[in-house]
């Protein structure tokens, strides 16, 4: 997925709070259709039985209080009648237009009734004016009368009370249904959530660990230059990678560059040093010539062929020397380039390097943000556990109804605690959400903390730069004092080859005056020991630049890059 770090944290965070949204919004609605439909039971089923008992209850009442008119003459009794008549006229009336498919069996039972009242009432009058014999007469006729209108009541209020306890097991099923959802869509978006998280872990903790495998492997002076970073995105992480595998080739083409010019330069060292050591020995034959003919004058023109003869010798030897001398200094030179190439090159990555530090302190930032609006989430959480506890104040409302209700209300009791129960569950839901929400936050902690140990690393990355900065930098000032000592040589050399030819010439002198070179042989004897301290000076130069070129190939053969 060829994504910048951060849209890969928008991405993976954004999917993890849609889901979680998305859960909630669910959860949100499932709760208001049960709000729903407990109200139609609590506005219409349950009201419509609550008027269908009235009704009977009315019935009763108005039979027992014409009883007890007639048996004890009391007006009272007809006035209490009366009241109950009106009670029951107002609930047939509503339950009527609450439920119009009963009309026909309300207006029946409002027929019935009116004719049982008004033979009541005449019965009532009957025995308190007329007498008893008369009023019980008409009291056979009321008791039946009074009996079939309490069965179409009954039938009634059993249609009433199975429509109520058929809307409350539909909302039963309906409310376990989403209850079962509402679990499955959490448990979904839970693992949902890890698997984003491992995904986005993977794709940007692996590369770094690669790369910091690398960069301890060299820190330990061990390093293998031949590992590489697999590049697999686009992203900071890639280009990162991708420059430090540029670094890389461009540090072995380095290093096999040197480890050749040291090479170079110590067999050079060993030529000079095997001249210098041939110098010295040609020097030490002259100054036994010059003591022989100091000794005896008999043998000066044996000595001045022989001095003749190594002069010729140390002549092509100081040539020789000065040649590769001069081939020296332009490979000296060459490398000294190539070493200050190095260094702005190594500046350059350690910039980078600054750069992907301040990527890291972004992407740092970035997360504290989404701690944020994980918290937001558990505000939504709260608001959702508010919801849970107003259902659960609804459902503790209904129980105190349906225990108003008495036996009639022992169904919606039943609802009324499963209502309770799901709203306990959502709210255990909500806790499990905020548990979730929780654990978020700790792999967000933990994401920053990896970042910040990343930022750790780069800035160890950043000061191993800036150590091969200082030891390129060594390299060059070294490489600087050993062109130094090749000009010193070089110009040595230069005397030498002088000192010959005047040597030579001395030689030729000394052929067409003895006297003169009788004499001169005191000031060549001088000569020759300055001479043997400066190809002395000369060999121990070329020795140290022979250690000096060990020192960097044994520096350079620590890497390995092939």
């Amino acid at each position: 997925m060829n994504l910048k770090i951060r849209s890969k944290l928008i991405l993976a965070f954004g999917v993890i709070l849609l889901s979680f949204l998305l859960n909630i919004v669910i959860s949100i609605n499932f709760l208001s259709n049960n709000d729903k439909s407990i109200s139609k039971v609590k506005d219409f089923t349950y009201r419509e039985l609550q008027y269908s008992s009235k009704i009977n209850v009315s019935v009763i009442q108005i039979q027992q209080f014409l009883s007890d008119a007639s048996a004890t003459k009391n007006v009272d009794s007809l006035k209490e009648a009366e009241k109950y008549k009106l009670t029951f006229k107002d609930s047939l009336n509503k339950l009527q237009n609450m439920d119009p498919s009963i009309k026909d069996k309300t207006e029946k039972i409002d027929k019935d009734f009116d004719e049982f009242y008004e033979l009541g009432v005449n019965m009532a009058n009957v025995y308190m004016k007329e007498g008893t014999d008369k009023g019980n007469t008409l009291m056979d006729k009321f008791d039946p009368m009074a009996s079939n209108l309490s069965v179409e009541i009954n039938t009634l209020n059993n249609t009433a009370e199975n429509s109520m306890n058929l809307d409350l097991r539909n909302v039963q099923n309906i409310m376990g249904k989403n209850k079962g959802f509402s679990i499955a869509l959490g448990t979904f978006s839970l693992i949902l959530a890890i698997i984003v998280i491992m995904l986005l872990q993977a794709s940007i903790l692996n590369p770094i660990n690669n790369m910091f495998v690398i960069l301890k492997d060299i820190e330990n002076g061990q390093g293998d230059l031949t590992k590489r970073i697999t590049i697999k995105s686009n992203d900071e992480i890639g280009t990162m990678a991708k420059s430090f595998n540029n670094f890389m080739d461009k540090l072995v083409n380095m290093i096999e560059n040197i480890k050749e010019n040291s090479i170079l330069v110590s067999k050079s060292s060993e030529v000079l040093n095997s001249g210098a050591e041939k110098g010295i020995e040609s020097i030490r034959e002259i100054n036994e010539n010059m003591m022989e003919l100091d000794n005896g004058s008999e043998n000066i023109s044996h000595s001045v062929g022989q001095v003749a003869a190594s002069s010729s010798n140390i002549a092509e030897s100081v040539q020789i020397t000065a040649e590769d001398v001069e081939n020296i200094s332009i490979l000296t030179e060459e490398i000294n380039n190539i070493a200050l190439d190095s260094s702005e090159f190594v500046k350059i990555t350690k910039d980078e390097m600054n750069k992907i530090e301040n990527i890291s302190s972004a992407n740092m930032a970035i997360n504290e943000k989404l701690g944020i609006k994980a918290e937001e989430i558990k505000n939504i959480i709260n608001t959702i556990k508010s919801i849970s506890d107003q259902t659960n104040l609804l459902a503790l409302n209904a129980s105190i109804e349906a225990s108003r209700a008495g036996e009639q209300g022992k169904g919606f009791a039943v609802v009324a605690e499963e209502i309770r129960n799901l709203s306990e569950s959502n709210n255990e839901s909500s806790k499990n959400i905020e548990n979730i929400i929780e654990g978020i936050n700790k792999m967000i902690k933990n994401t920053i903390d990896a970042a910040a140990q990343e930022a750790d690393n780069i800035k160890k990355g950043s000061r191993m730069v800036e150590d091969v900065v200082v030891h390129i930098e060594k390299i060059v000032q070294g490489i600087n004092n050993v062109n130094s000592k090749i000009q010193s040589i070089a110009a040595a050399a230069q005397e030498q080859s002088a000192s010959v030819e005047e040597l030579k010439t001395t030689m030729e002198t000394v052929n067409s005056s003895n006297l003169e070179m009788s004499a001169e042989i005191k000031a060549i004897s001088s000569g020759v020991q300055g001479q043997t301290d400066v190809m002395s000076e000369f060999a121990q130069m070329a020795e140290d630049l022979s250690n000096s070129s060990n020192q960097l190939n044994n520096l350079v053969d620590k890497f390995k890059i092939k």
